[in-house]
């Protein structure tokens, strides 16, 4: 630790008219313990600390790790005066306050008023000049009492010596209702510190360096990666965590070089930098800078098409994904969690795959409040949230969000895939009719299949993983089954941890043509028997039925796929009815995508897998 000041002597007091704006540094750290009206046994330690200083638009902003309510709720805050900003229109430059808990310079008597874009109107006061005693010692503060009419909402102690709040009381409608927040501590090191370089082996000249990271002062240090690499000319960069270094390792590991990956923008540099996989895009267009939250980070602009057509192949069919992926030559389609709408208070970063793609966010879902008095409000029509009390929040999702390509290769399928006359409604794993039915991604589609899938794995076992929380890592979905059959210590293959915080890649195939006949062991054809192929994730992809001949024809995906004949009704989920015959069949890479070569001598590509299957009568 870097200059660490434990002792209280540091902050010797003093005494001044006036406190002028402070100075941070990056690594500066202050520590607070926050307690519900000052019960210091039920309280805890939280901190934040000065991550970055840059400057944007000839305006200085420090970002802020860490959190203390509500004067660093943001991540930015204006080195001119101190007060959590947002950044709104990053073309125009402009910047607005989202609150202004101070104004400098502070003297006895100052006052000043700060209006919300929901009209609610602040007075601040600098009631006094004095020492207050907390945690951490006696400091010489200015008192700043805010009030909206005559009710106070909060109390803020600010110290010059400690250049940040000593002590802040925030009240809630009751005044006995209320949070202390009181300096503990203050100290400066590095956020991060370097622990390692290595020399990637990848087209791009990739360097990637291996770091620990704090999120705050009271937090564990982290490891946390960042790949530099060059691409036509240009220098680059990416930072990213070990689940996705994980999922990274095993696209460098189990695909082609010549693989082209559709994905956001978002993660284009981290795809290229590290595996060195071409990518169809690495950055937004210009049109999206309000989908930014570091638009000074931005080095390169992608063609608006481009961002357009990849936004599309997200937040489109299916269909649409197949004609984006042809038209960039893309080969493996991956896709975060991030990306999903879980929730009307988790709706990720869908909205900019929406806007990217120039489409209508309420055509994929709506977001409603429930107030105390029965009514339900669209959020985008609540113009005062302070003026009502809200006990609930619901999203009501729509058929173009069931349609999309994102939501058939994380959930696969809808309540009304699976029960045509209407009865359950929603999404697996998620909604409340669906909550207990598991997720199938890429169910029921033709040119998709999942080949990496994330799960996560502790190598402890039952009775002792529970002390051991460090020992979760990232595995293979497939891999942590194998892992739980052999009981190897406990994997989660949680739904919820999926579509939480799971990763998923897809390959696009045009698929391998299985044909053939059908027939009972009286030779007779096996008309009207329903033939349906499934994969090792248990995932139906196509279904078909035989003729009148018994004749059958299936397009079929790669891998160790099941093959399952059946008759009369078929379940919704498995697209499977009462099985006749099973039986496995592998389907290599190269049959599933056409390639056009007749290895077996046969006279037909290769692509074409000609079967006959006799059945019990």
């Amino acid at each position: 630790m870097i200059g660490v000041i434990v002792g209280f002597g540091y902050f010797r007091n003093f005494f001044i008219e006036k406190a002028e704006v402070p100075v941070w540094e990056v690594g500066d750290a202050w520590i607070y313990n926050s307690s519900y009206q000052g019960d210091l046994s039920k309280g805890s330690d939280i901190g934040i600390f000065v991550r970055e200083i840059t400057t944007y638009k000839d305006q200085k902003f420090y970002q802020i790790w860490g959190h203390l309510y509500p004067m660093f709720d943001k991540s930015w805050v204006s080195a001119d005066d101190l007060n959590p900003i947002k950044l709104e229109d990053f073309e125009n430059g402009t910047f607005s306050e989202t609150d202004k808990p101070f104004n400098f310079p502070l003297y006895k008597g100052k006052k000043w008023d700060f209006t919300t874009q929901n009209n609610h109107t602040y007075r601040y006061i600098v009631e006094s000049q004095g020492d207050i005693k907390v945690l951490g010692g006696t400091f010489n503060s200015f008192k700043i009492r805010k009030t909206e009419g005559n009710k106070t909402k909060s109390i803020t102690y600010f110290s010059p010596k400690v250049r940040n709040i000593v002590k802040m009381i925030i009240y809630n409608d009751d005044p006995d209702d209320y949070y202390i927040y009181q300096f503990k501590s203050f100290y400066n090191e590095p956020f991060e510190r370097l622990i390692d370089t290595q020399k990637l082996d990848n087209r791009y000249n990739a360097t990637l360096e291996i770091w620990e990271e704090k999120y705050s002062p009271v937090h564990d240090w982290v490891i946390k990666y960042r790949v530099s690499y060059t691409k036509n000319g240009q220098n680059f960069t990416a930072r990213f965590d070990e689940t996705t270094k994980f999922c990274l390792d095993w696209i460098k590991n189990n695909t082609n070089e010549e693989d082209k990956i559709l994905c956001w923008w978002d993660y284009g540099h981290e795809i290229q930098g590290y595996t060195g996989r071409e990518v169809v895009i690495d950055g937004p267009s210009a049109r999206l800078w309000d989908t930014i939250m570091e638009p000074w980070t931005i080095k390169n602009w992608n063609k608006e098409s481009d961002v357009v057509n990849v936004s599309r192949a997200l937040v489109g069919t299916p269909e649409d994904t197949i004609e984006v992926m042809n038209q960039y030559n893309a080969t493996l389609l991956y896709i975060k969690s991030r990306e999903l709408a879980l929730s009307a208070r988790d709706t990720g970063i869908f909205y900019s795959l929406v806007k990217g793609a120039k489409r209508n966010l309420d055509d994929y879902y709506e977001v409603f409040v429930f107030t105390s008095s029965g009514d339900k409000i669209n959020v985008n029509q609540v113009k005062d949230f302070q003026s009502i009390t809200i006990v609930s929040y619901e999203i009501e999702f729509k058929k173009a969000y069931y349609d999309s390509m994102i939501c058939k290769a994380r959930f696969g399928y809808s309540g009304d895939d699976i029960s045509p006359n209407g009865d359950l409604d929603g999404l697996p794993a998620l909604s409340e009719d669906l909550y207990h039915y598991p997720i199938k991604p890429c169910w029921n589609l033709t040119n998709f299949k999942v080949i990496f899938r994330t799960a996560m794995w502790n190598p402890y076992p039952l009775e002792d993983y529970e002390n051991h929380s460090e020992g979760w890592q990232p595995m293979e979905y497939l891999d942590a089954i194998d892992k739980k059959n052999s009981k190897e210590g406990i994997s989660d293959l949680s739904d919820r941890f999926n579509l939480n915080s799971g990763n998923i890649m897809l390959r696009y195939f045009d698929g391998a043509i299985l044909k053939g006949k059908i027939l009972y062991e009286n030779s007779t054809s096996a008309e009207g028997v329903n033939i349906t192929v499934t994969d090792e994730y248990g995932v139906p992809h196509k279904i078909n039925q035989t003729d009148g001949y018994g004749n059958y024809s299936l397009i079929v995906p790669f891998g160790n796929i099941t093959i399952t004949i059946s008759e009369g009704e078929m379940d919704r989920m498995t697209l499977i009815g009462d099985t006749l015959l099973e039986t496995n069949l592998t389907v290599e890479l190269y049959q599933a995508t056409r390639e056009e070569v007749d290895l077996d001598k046969d006279g037909h590509f290769d692509y074409y897998i000609f079967k006959d299957f006799e059945i019990s009568t």
